[in-house]
């Protein structure tokens, strides 16, 4: 059988076809850009036979072309086949794309479940992306307010300096999140964060200046 008729049966999301040759389908291992045929029903949202192709794949570490494995599909998805995927494989075993790892990646699509779960495995919050984001500078970034909120609670640093000066502040106003700058400041209020007190001096000439940009 020809590798894309089969390509074309799950982009069609053609459960017949699927069914018919179920077999032949789950024997086969490479296809076109080194994709799984696990990874086009993700990229497809042919989902329907996701579980039972997991249980049969022959090497869930493989990466296609762009660094990603099966878990950076399943994250782009719901947290059903992320916790299925880690609990036969491995989670520390996955290799992670420089540019996109597993936790940018939740925040890209918005998924704090598998977030949390991610952080079950890999506690670190204050990381840092291939293009020099925060992890809760990136979910500014993306307006993402209860991941942000989130990993404010986690310990997230709010403080720290990109590489153009900016902290967590900065971002807030630049991206007009301003429940997430009300959440920072009033922690930098609390007697928690006293020794930074002096930080409380720049937040209404940053508030007032980045608030006033255009979207």
């Amino acid at each position: 059988m020809n590798i894309n008729s089969i390509i074309d049966s799950i982009s069609n999301n053609d459960q017949i076809f699927f069914i018919k040759n179920r077999n032949l389908i789950l024997s086969q291992d490479f296809c076109e850009k080194k994709m799984t045929l696990l990874m086009y029903s993700f990229k497809f949202n042919f989902l329907e036979f996701v579980d039972e192709q997991i249980e049969n794949i022959k090497n869930p570490f493989h990466r296609d072309i762009n660094g990603y494995t099966i878990l950076d599909y399943a994250i782009k998805h719901n947290v059903k086949f992320f916790r299925k995927i880690t609990k036969k494989f491995d989670y520390n075993k996955f290799d992670q794309s420089e540019k996109w790892p597993h936790k940018f990646l939740c925040i890209s699509f918005d998924n704090i479940d598998i977030l949390k779960e991610i952080l079950n495995f890999d506690k670190k919050i204050n990381i840092n992306n291939y293009f020099k984001h925060s992890l809760l500078n990136y979910s500014i970034m993306m307006k993402r307010e209860n991941i942000s909120s989130f990993l404010i609670d986690q310990g997230a640093s709010f403080l720290e300096k990109d590489y153009r000066g900016w902290n967590s502040l900065f971002y807030c106003c630049y991206y007009k999140e301003y429940k997430t700058f009300d959440k920072i400041k009033d922690l930098c209020e609390s007697s928690k964060f006293l020794k930074i007190k002096h930080e409380k001096d720049i937040f209404s000439k940053t508030f007032d200046f980045y608030s006033n940009l255009d979207d």
